[in-house]
């Protein structure tokens, strides 16, 4: 089976992150079956590509943990995969974890974190020959002093170009490796802007709005039905956003989550009250926008990011 092949079957995400394990740029990568709506490792996709693993990759060990499968050279215990911090470096992140950053936010809500993305460009066919080009988001995570850990970041990407340069296969479909650094706002940063009623919102502001709704658990039907009837100028609707914001800032659900530890029917029934909850926003920003005489708006196509998780 060519290299190609293997990365079809696979993935490119799960190949190129085994493949950046097995020679040492991190230490582990995390295979989370959520990101393929499942909930556990015996769930069809998750088994599959498990055992593929398992065949391509032969000497990486799989620690199945609550967030999924670590993919590791080294054995790491359960408990220094479920420490945050242990983790972060086991999956190779420069900067300080994820619960360090989310406490100094929650003591300095000024501060702005950023999210860095480190994305391959690689080209692939499919089984009819065709050549398809595809942008790979490999490693995503948070930081928070940015400047400090600048260097370690881009030692970090450096590595990643060395290890393809130097497999005479992957550096045929490798065509480049970038970094993507984005500033994040917070609720507070966001709740700030809505509750200044003279500020008109920036498209990115507006787009890093509808992640958070993302990440609540609406759907995409929500998040059209938003760009249609929200209005950025209604107070009405900006207090809409910001009660929705502390929510995404203190969801009451925080304690059961991985939802998908406590199966996918729990999981559907949550579902299923966020699609009435997100109804009755909807409804309520109608009645609002009848009410201040507000036109409904044409959709304007917006790119929206997806969660951010440790891979």
């Amino acid at each position: 089976m060519t290299l190609v092949e293997k990365i079809n079957k696979l993935g490119p995400k799960e190949y190129i992150n085994c493949f950046l394990v097995t020679k040492k740029v991190r230490e582990g990568f995390l295979f989370q079956t959520v990101d393929y709506n499942e909930y556990d490792i015996n769930s069809p996709i998750s088994k599959v590509k498990l055992n593929l693993i398992k065949d391509y990759f032969p000497s990486l060990i799989q620690t199945p943990n609550k967030q999924g499968v670590l993919l590791s050279i080294k054995k790491f215990s359960l408990k220094e995969i479920e420490d945050d911090t242990i983790l972060g470096k086991i999956l190779g992140f420069p900067c300080t974890s994820l619960t360090k950053i989310i406490t100094k936010l929650n003591e300095n809500p000024d501060l702005k974190s950023r999210t860095i993305d480190i994305i391959v460009n690689i080209v692939l066919q499919d089984n009819e020959k065709n050549i398809i080009k595809r942008s790979v988001n490999i490693i995503s995570f948070r930081c928070l002093d940015y400047n400090k850990y600048k260097k370690s970041i881009e030692d970090l990407v450096s590595k990643i170009k060395k290890v393809f340069s130097e497999d005479s296969n992957m550096k045929e479909i490798i065509e480049d490796v970038k970094l993507n650094v984005k500033t994040e706002y917070s609720e507070y940063n966001l709740t700030k802007l809505l509750s200044n009623y003279n500020k008109k919102l920036s498209e990115q502001e507006i787009l890093e709005l509808n992640n958070y709704l993302y990440n609540i658990g609406f759907d995409i039907d929500f998040q059209l039905s938003i760009q249609d009837n929200i209005d950025y100028n209604n107070p009405i609707h900006r207090g809409i956003l910001i009660g929705l914001l502390t929510y995404s800032k203190y969801p009451t659900i925080e304690p059961f989550i991985p939802l998908q530890n406590y199966g996918e029917k729990k999981d559907k029934e949550v579902d299923e009250i966020t699609k009435k909850w997100g109804d009755f926003i909807i409804e309520s920003i109608n009645l609002t926008s009848k009410k201040n005489g507000v036109k409904k708006k044409s959709r304007k196509s917006k790119s929206r990011k997806s969660k951010t998780k440790k891979r």
